[in-house]
């Protein structure tokens, strides 16, 4: 058969104009993904190989470098694929919905209400409450003496398994407090933060709408450029907003958002020589265009979200540690992330780094964010310059790995977390 025939024997249905090529036959690309598909297809014969996926994949950083990152390209190319055809993945339903999510913090919080406390730092676009659980003994009072560490998951969307890690970090401290001497100390002596969903609302897309989908669902009417209907950008042209409301972008990347105010740190959200309403200028994995996955949003802490995360990181001067959780690559990243250039204390970093590395039975790598790619409006860069201990951890090796995966990946992150706990509590008095 000529390559972009039909066979008969493989109808397409009505209006489905892009197949998958497989083994056997063909699998039809979803109406709602012939735009992707489009872009996909570099023959231009309405068939997608295996190979073309990949590539784009690869463009698009889903399928990242094997050789600086853990990948299981199988598992995150059948996800794909599904994603093509919008199709459920079927290992949803082993990972917490939002709803679920909810009842197990405030079961929590019922269970242990010495050690547990439920608070909502902030409503998202959509009405949904960011949960953060504060543990630590006699929860209720004022445990500002105690260094505070905080926990968080899921910014991205699609990163599933990085929201388990928090809940399952607080569901061992709090259980395990009656009978492990080590959970003990560390509620008694520690005030821990558990923020296990910081994009609710984007999280619930990838579960019903779009499971690649990795940024908040805030309609960009406005970017603070000059508005224009031509969909795309070049150099010269703004960020292209639709002045009629039609198609109008959607989301933020939440951690390429974060800015704290201080101008001496403008320019970890906006490095020198990147200028606003452009792309050709871009700073790598951070764009001004409100149609890419990695769009920075109009301003720096525009979101809901990120002022949340940031009132709580930096409203408390005794949080001393950040560890942020992501998917995918089995990495324990440390700052900078915006520049190549070390910080002053990274033998620091990369010793504790080594510590939570040998902590798990897995092998992780620790490196300098930039490593992996440099990023500017980090949670972690900005952290740092706000004299916090942080650290983001690119758990397993696909965004949404199998139910079969997702125990013993959380049970091996949580030594690190641990390990990172303990650390903290015994430099408290050297640190910031």
């Amino acid at each position: 058969m000529e390559s972009g025939k039909v066979n008969p024997g493989n109808a397409q249905p009505s209006g489905i104009y892009f197949r998958i090529k497989e083994d056997k036959g063909y699998k039809s690309v979803s109406p709602d993904r012939q735009d992707v598909a489009d872009k996909i297809d570099a023959n231009k014969d309405k068939v997608l190989t295996e190979n073309e996926i990949k590539n784009y994949m690869r463009k698009i950083d889903v399928l990242k470098d094997p050789s600086i990152a853990s990948v299981d390209d199988k598992q995150v190319y059948k996800d794909y694929k599904l994603y093509l055809q919008n199709k459920p993945l079927p290992q949803a339903k082993a990972y917490h919905t939002y709803e679920e999510l909810t009842t197990e913090l405030k079961g929590l919080e019922a269970k242990y209400p010495d050690k547990a406390k439920l608070i909502s730092l902030g409503k998202t676009g959509e009405g949904n409450d960011i949960w953060a659980l504060k543990i630590s003994k006699d929860v209720n009072s004022d445990t500002s003496s105690r260094p505070g560490v905080v926990y968080t998951g899921a910014h991205h969307a699609r990163e599933w398994i990085s929201m388990e890690e928090p809940l399952y970090i607080a569901n061992h401290l709090l259980n395990d407090y009656a009978t492990d001497p080590k959970a003990k100390n560390r509620v008694d002596n520690a005030e821990i933060w558990v923020v296990p969903l910081v994009n609710p609302d984007g999280y619930n897309y990838t579960r019903t709408d779009d499971s690649m989908w990795r940024k908040n669902r805030r309609p960009i009417t406005d970017t603070g450029c000059p508005g224009n209907d031509e969909g795309n950008i070049s150099e010269g042209q703004t960020c292209p907003i639709n002045k009629t409301g039609k198609d109008t972008p959607i989301g933020v990347d939440l951690n390429r958002n974060y800015y704290d105010g201080n101008p001496d740190h403008f320019e970890l959200y906006r490095p020198k020589g990147d200028k606003p309403c452009n792309t050709w200028d871009d700073f790598s994995a951070t764009s001004d265009d409100p149609n890419d996955d990695t769009y920075r949003g109009p301003k720096g802490a525009s979101e809901v979200e990120v002022q949340a995360l940031q009132n709580l990181e930096f409203g408390r001067k005794n949080i001393k540690g950040i560890i942020d959780h992501h998917s995918y690559g089995k990495l324990i990243l440390y700052p900078w992330g915006h520049t190549s250039q070390e910080v002053p204390d990274a033998k620091m970093y990369k010793d504790l780094g080594n510590g939570m590395a040998k902590a798990m039975s897995s092998p992780y790598k620790v490196m300098q964010s930039s490593g992996l790619y440099p990023t500017s409006g980090s949670s972690e860069d900005v952290a740092y310059a706000n004299k916090k201990i942080s650290y983001t951890i690119e758990m397993a090796s696909s965004f949404q790995p199998p139910e079969s995966q997702i125990d013993p990946l959380d049970k091996d992150v949580y030594a690190a977390n641990m390990y990172f706990l303990d650390w903290i509590i015994d430099h408290k008095d050297k640190i910031g």
